[in-house]
């Protein structure tokens, strides 16, 4: 039940944020997506021509892009950590982020560990207390902790 809700309230609470932040204008747009998948061809046919679409405005989109959308243009050493099952924020999350910090050239500023569990912020205190000790000490050192 978990994985169901936990995405759900989290989607609305970011959205109804982000609603707020461009004064209600939209910042997705899904006007030429069309929806593919593993249904069949009829049911997706269905799902495309009775999804309801939006159309992002100039101003909503530049906000997201400005304030939301990661560049990997990191100024100092970051070290971050996630759970390879959580329900809200999915693994490949870290994957991508990586690729976005390695295209601006700062991959020598990033670690990512990841735990392996089930659950979002699912962490340990010694976890915790590990990548922030590790990262105090990254900064003081100059030396790149493992991941």
């Amino acid at each position: 039940m978990e994985s169901i809700i936990t995405p759900v309230g989290s989607g609305i609470q970011a959205v109804d944020d982000l609603l707020a932040r461009t004064h209600g204008h939209s910042f997705y747009d899904n006007i030429g997506v069309s929806y593919s998948g593993p249904l069949p061809p009829t049911m997706l046919a269905g799902v495309n021509a009775l999804v309801t679409r939006y159309e992002d405005t100039p101003d909503a989109a530049n906000y997201v892009e400005q304030n939301y959308s990661p560049t990997g243009k990191i100024l100092f050493p970051v070290v971050t950590l996630n759970t390879d099952r959580d329900p809200l924020v999915p693994a490949v999350n870290e994957a991508v982020y990586a690729d976005t910090v390695g295209q601006a050239g700062n991959s020598n500023l990033l670690v990512q560990r990841t735990v392996n569990r089930y659950g979002h912020c699912a962490f340990t205190v010694d976890e915790m207390l590990g990548a922030f000790l590790d990262l105090a000490e990254w900064v003081e050192s100059k030396a790149k902790p493992s991941p």
